[in-house]
Parts: C-alpha cells; structure tokens; sequence
C-alpha cells in the first residue's frame, strides 16, 4: 500500500528501490495518538466497540443502520439534588449511573450519552447484532432490577426510580465534532421517537414502539398501552408496556404456532362421484 489504510498517511519510501509498490513494507506500529484515543474509547465503551471506532476511523462518518434506542431516565433526582450537598449526591448518583452503562456495556450496546439524569444508549451501531432489539428491552429490564438493589443499599437513594423507551429505526450512524471534541452517535426518528416515549412513561415502567414491539413479541411479554400523545407528533403513536421476558418454552411453542399458521395443511381432495 502505498498510504496508511487507517489514517492515509504515505508510506515511507525504501531507499533504493524504484517503487514502494514493488516491496513489501510491514505495517507500521499504532501510533500514540492513535493509542490515546482507543484507550480513551475503552473508558467509555466496550472493548469490542471502541476497536470498531478505532478501527474504522473516517469510515464510519456516515452510515445508514437499523438501530434500537434506548432512552432511560432516573426520576427522583432533581429534589435528592436540593436538598444534599454535592459530594453527597455523589455517592448516590455515581453508583446508578455506572450501574447504568455497566449493563449496556454487558449486552454489547453503545452509550452514546449521559444527559444529566437520563442515558441514551443503542444497539446496531457501531456493532450490530441480529438481536438487537432483544438485547435492548434485556438490558431495560435489568436496569429496573439493578435500581431497585441499589436503592436498598445507598443511602438517600431509596426514591428514585427509572422510566424507559425504546423503539427501533434507520438512523445515520456517524461521528460528528470537532477538534476539540468528538462523538459518535445516530441521526434520526429512531432516538427522538425513543425519548418521547420515555417522556410519558410512568416510573418503574419500560414503553416500546410498534416497531420494537414487532421485532421482539415472540421472546417477550407485552401489555398494549393505547395510542399515546407524544411531543412533536402530528398522530399518536401505539404503545406497549414491557411485561417481561418469556421462558424459553413459551417462545418455542409460539414459534410453532406462527410457523403452522403461515404454512396451513393442504386441504383434502374432494370426493368422486359414482
């Protein structure tokens, strides 16, 4: 090659050789930026997805994903604020959102941002997975579950509660900033749908879209909520709540049944007259 494949800089020429092209030049080491920059990415992601981004570099500016957003958000914060001092806030706050990102983190998802008390997460970008949308209503659940441990072990924390949306799209995956700083994250309805149904979901409760209710139902359990109001949108939107994850033989069994209902028996020939 005659440039660098991940950050296009020309190799260094061999001295009296005719053509860099005609020798082979092994790959050079990484350098130290480079080296900075994927350490910096593995503080705030998975292994797996801070090599992708390293890895991939300019490439992954724009491109076109099927994504499962994930929009969770910690009620009871904003009066646990006002009435500790900082540091004490601290110790609640701190501990719920590594437990936050630490469940992302174990299903292979990206988080793409804290804000303030909420967390922004997705799954499909920048590595996909054919169950993405399974692994985002899993790491939900596990998220109602971790915060309920928690507020019985931290102290000042035993009002606080969580309330998610999710909901599944195409968005424009792609890093976007600066110089001064970097992000990489997903343009489109699929994200903004996401918050808004976390916005009027009630506390301690997951509501998913049609769309992610369409891609998961045969592994979990749903309890449709209505056609929901949601901020921005011209015609409301259907709802379900996330109940729970079906056992393995209840999914097994409504797989049959979707399969037998899709293929039906031939139907007997008729009789012959005599």
């Amino acid at each position: 090659m005659r440039f660098c494949g991940q950050c296009g800089s020309p190799r260094v020429a061999v001295t009296g050789l005719p053509d860099i092209a005609d020798v082979s030049v092994s790959p050079s080491p990484p350098s130290k930026s480079e080296i900075d920059v994927t350490e910096v990415l593995r503080s705030f992601v998975t292994a797996q997805v801070a090599d992708r981004i390293a890895e991939a570099g300019p490439q992954l500016t724009e491109e076109r994903r099927l994504v499962t957003a994930i929009f969770a958000d910690i009620s009871g914060f904003t009066p646990l604020a006002a009435r500790l001092d900082p540091e004490e806030l601290m110790d609640v706050i701190d501990p719920v959102v590594s437990m936050l990102s630490s469940i992302v983190g174990r299903y292979d998802g990206f988080v793409e941002k804290f804000a303030g008390d909420a967390l922004l997460a997705l799954f499909g970008a920048p590595v996909a997975h054919e169950d993405d949308a399974n692994r985002a209503l899993r790491v939900a659940l596990e998220m109602h579950r971790e915060l309920a441990r928690l507020r019985c072990e931290l102290p000042n924390a035993e009002d606080l509660t969580l309330h998610v949306g999710v909901n599944s799209g195409r968005g424009i995956a792609r890093i976007i900033g600066s110089k001064i700083r970097t992000d990489y994250g997903v343009l489109g309805d699929a994200v903004i749908l996401a918050q808004r149904l976390e916005s009027v979901t009630p506390s301690g409760q997951t509501y998913v879209s049609e769309s992610t209710y369409g891609l998961t139902r045969n592994a979990f359990e749903f309890e449709f909520v209505g056609e929901l109001t949601l901020k921005g949108k011209s015609a409301a939107v259907p709802g379900w709540r996330l109940v729970g994850e079906k056992s393995a033989r209840t999914a097994a069994r409504e797989r049959e049944r979707f399969i037998t209902a899709g293929d039906p028996s031939p139907a007997p020939p008729a009789a012959v007259a005599a």
